[in-house]
């Protein structure tokens, strides 16, 4: 069997067991519980675990490739990396205050306190959550992909689907907080991943590592999640379709203009896909 076949039969069965994951979380969540609708349980750590142990099981060299971090010449990626998402977050909330569908509860110092407490607190377990997601997602399943599509765009948006579908068995029970049909809400959902994963690939391709979508992953977690569960920032009934932070209308046009802006610097500078993410150049 030639590298190629051996790379899509392990693509096929990544895909596979994470796909099924979650739906056997939720099957295991019945079993133990009548309430599916919570937080950390033993169904959810199936779904959110499977995917980086499946991929160290089929090739754990393929994570090995981009778990250096690459500091020296990736400040700028870094440094991106910590903001970008906060960034677009208080774009769109920014956005929903002048537009009257969104209002703040934080009014004093105290309140803005509470709510630093609450950001910093929950860093550390949503960066270890997000080593299991990123380390999975953007360090084996776009390492594998690279090696048998040529095309960057077509790289991450292969991932982005994917990684889109794993989250549905629980983002439409547990994290979406919102009364929306999901006739509407996954399709609009699928979009807003797809394009955080156009971003995030890009900034992995681009450090050669996967430790800078690590850290994006978890700034926008921190930021966005006590604002929206601890009540620090209430939309108006009805609105979430144009505020939430993954398929929001406001955030997916941000996160469209800075898909945008990537992918013209990558045409700009012509930069064809040459090697695989996971060696030491790309010709970016």
């Amino acid at each position: 069997m030639n590298e190629k076949k051996k790379t899509i039969i392990q693509i096929i069965i990544f895909v596979s067991v994470t796909l099924l994951a979650g739906y056997a979380g939720k099957v295991l969540d019945n079993m133990i519980s009548n309430n599916v609708n919570t937080t950390n349980t033993l169904g959810q750590l199936l779904w959110l675990s499977s995917p980086l142990i499946c991929a160290l099981i089929l090739d754990w060299k393929a994570i090995k490739s981009c778990i250096q971090p690459h500091f020296k010449n990736n400040i700028f990626l870094y440094a991106l990396s910590f903001v970008i998402l906060p960034g677009i977050y208080l774009i769109a909330i920014m956005t929903g205050l002048v537009l009257h569908i969104a209002k703040p509860t934080i009014t004093n110092a105290s309140e803005l306190g509470q709510y630093m407490v609450i950001v910093f607190a929950s860093i550390a377990p949503i960066f270890i959550k997000n080593i299991f997601e990123e380390f999975a997602w953007r360090g084996f399943l776009t390492t594998k992909i690279f090696q048998v599509v040529r095309n960057r765009f077509m790289v991450h948006f292969i991932t982005g689907i994917v990684w889109g579908l794993w989250h549905i068995p629980y983002y439409t029970t547990v994290m979406a907080v919102t009364s929306e049909s999901q006739v509407t809400l996954i399709p609009r959902f699928l979009v807003g991943v797809v394009l955080i994963a156009i971003i995030s690939g890009e900034i992995r391709i681009r450090s050669q590592s996967v430790w800078p979508s690590v850290i994006m992953h978890t700034m926008g977690n921190a930021f966005i999640n006590p604002l929206l569960l601890n009540g620090f920032l209430i939309i108006n009934k009805g609105k979430e379709n144009l505020l939430a932070p993954t398929d929001g209308y406001v955030n997916i046009m941000i996160y469209l203009l800075c898909t945008f802006v990537m992918m013209l610097q990558l045409k700009m500078i012509n930069n064809k896909v040459v090697q695989d993410p996971g060696t030491k150049k790309y010709g970016d």
